[in-house]
């Protein structure tokens, strides 16, 4: 091991609600079922941030570990990030503007999913957009 990127892991960052902590749970489960390691390490393989657009201090924190994740994926720290949750489902591709970078923004209630996008995102596709129109 030469301190180096972690291949198969995951860091999850969870920001806002208990609803996210639950949803962060269970990409975490999806994850782990199709075998990646969850590590709080800052230097996993791919990073996906469970945003939170609920209030605008939410939405800002939001941003600036998107921002930051990018950052770190700039210095070789992590090699894939996955934008997910509230934010991204209310912005869509508004939150590309804001915070641009990330490998994938995907809304909710694609927790089940997320083993297929993280292995989309790690065959170093452009950018992609996965959020469901808003039900009404």
């Amino acid at each position: 091991h030469n301190g180096g990127m972690i291949s198969e892991s995951v860091r999850i960052v969870t920001l806002g609600c208990a609803k996210n902590e639950v949803d962060s749970e269970e990409i975490a489960g999806v994850l782990a079922k199709d075998g990646y390691g969850i590590t709080g390490d800052d230097r996993a393989a791919v990073t996906v941030i469970n945003t939170c657009g609920f209030l605008q201090s939410a939405r800002d924190e939001s941003i600036a570990a998107i921002r930051d994740a990018v950052a770190a994926k700039a210095r070789g720290e992590t090699s894939k990030v996955v934008v997910a949750g509230c934010l991204a489902q209310r912005l869509g591709a508004e939150l590309m503007a804001l915070a641009p970078g990330a490998d994938a923004y995907v809304g909710v209630g694609q927790m089940a999913r997320f083993g297929e996008i993280v292995a989309e995102v790690r065959k170093g596709k452009d950018p992609t957009l996965d959020v469901e129109p808003p039900h009404h």
